[in-house]
């Protein structure tokens, strides 16, 4: 990988992570990934490497830092920063940032452990991709290849039918010679707009029984690749998702319909529990919610460019927990609700806030900090 040292059993989504440095890279072996992490191992005056050591665990969102050394089993969750030249321990946890710039620390650790010298234990992932210890079929690389090129080939193609069968029509009705040029086009944008709504709803559709499928209804649990199915079906899943986030000039399907009603009918659709006069993803969302059906949403709920996500993969334990969002609460912009958290009625997250996995966020309070903290209660509001 373009001078990357890689060890073996590694996790990596397909939304990997930014890194241009790859020759001061080192990973080891069974190291899981997040999504929409960035390693930097350079700045405009030095370079460093950084060191991923064996079994560590790099959520998403993270922020590495030159120089930096995540020790074995040690774990960076979501949105942690690293500062340069920082040593994480082994088997230390740590999240997001603190005002003096670096990670708030969650467990200690073992800061006397020493490199190699104990045998870091397989991931549930590289057991079962891997060591082939799972109870299912795991599909091999060839085909997972394979499957990669047919759909996005289809997708592709359908998402160019538009403009083909726009033409044929126009075709089929129009004299192209004996017509001025804006009886031509005044036919071919009316055609061209039909066609593109049906084209949109065919891909919501095939989304949404691609869905149903291959996972049907999720329920909360542990689903680690080397016990359920559930994470290579999720992985299927989200191949059949492209076809309503390409296309459609680049944005997506799901785009048109941001903070619309629209949206939320499709993720009711997908089986999740929406009250009334909810507003979904205004601005959009990335990720939007990721577990649809074990999320629930009570009335006048206003969710803007937020995360919430109902899965936890801690050291690759995969684990799917409950979200209740109750009546009036407002997630603002990139703040981030995990696996198992509460929001009472009426409460609040500001910007750039982070509530983790099974908190509960107190009726009709504010909060605001990745990893959050208590602001205030809301004017008028019933004491908490």
């Amino acid at each position: 990988m373009l001078g990357a040292k890689v060890g073996k059993r590694i996790y990596w989504p397909g939304s990997g992570i930014d890194l241009v440095e790859y020759d001061l890279f080192e990973v080891g072996d069974d190291v899981v990934f997040g999504s929409r992490s960035v390693v930097k191992c350079a700045t405009s005056s030095y370079a460093k490497p950084v060191r991923l050591l064996s079994g560590c665990n790099i959520a998403d969102r993270c922020f590495i830092l030159p120089g930096v050394t995540v020790g074995e089993e040690a774990v960076l969750g979501s949105g942690t920063l690293a500062p340069e030249d920082f040593y994480f321990a082994a088997k230390s946890v740590w999240v997001g940032s603190s005002s003096s710039g670096t990670a708030n620390c969650l467990d200690a650790g073992d800061a006397s452990h020493e490199e190699g010298m104990t045998t870091v234990p397989p991931s549930p992932f590289g057991e079962a991709f891997y060591l082939g210890k799972a109870p299912y079929f795991i599909l091999p690389i060839p085909l997972i290849t394979l499957l990669n090129v047919l759909w996005q080939s289809f997708v592709s193609a359908y998402l160019a039918v538009p403009i083909v069968i726009t033409l044929l029509l126009v075709d089929s009705i129009v004299d192209w010679y004996d017509n001025e040029r804006w009886y031509f086009f005044v036919h071919f944008l009316g055609f061209f707009a039909a066609v593109n709504v049906a084209i949109g709803l065919g891909a919501l559709f095939i989304d949404i029984v691609g869905k149903w499928m291959l996972i049907g209804r999720r329920k909360p649990g542990e689903y680690g690749w080397n016990q359920n199915s559930y994470c290579q079906r999720w992985q299927l899943y989200l191949l059949v998702q492209r076809i309503t986030h390409q296309g459609f000039f680049g944005s997506g399907v799901l785009s048109y319909m941001y903070g619309s009603a629209y949206l939320v009918w499709y993720f009711r659709a997908l089986g999740c529990k929406i009250g009334k006069n909810v507003c979904l993803y205004p601005t959009g969302g990335d990720p939007m919610m990721t577990e649809p059906d074990i999320v629930t949403i009570g009335n006048n709920v206003t969710v803007n460019d937020a995360s919430v996500v109902g899965h936890i993969n801690s050291r690759g334990k995969f684990r799917l927990n409950n979200i209740l969002i109750e009546g009036g609460c407002c997630l603002r912009s990139y703040s981030r609700l995990l696996s198992g958290a509460t929001m009472e009625s009426g409460s609040k997250l500001l910007e750039h806030t982070l509530i983790m996995g099974g908190d509960n966020v107190g009726a009709y309070s504010v909060w605001q900090g990745w990893p959050a903290s208590f602001v205030c209660n809301m004017n008028n509001a019933p004491a908490v």
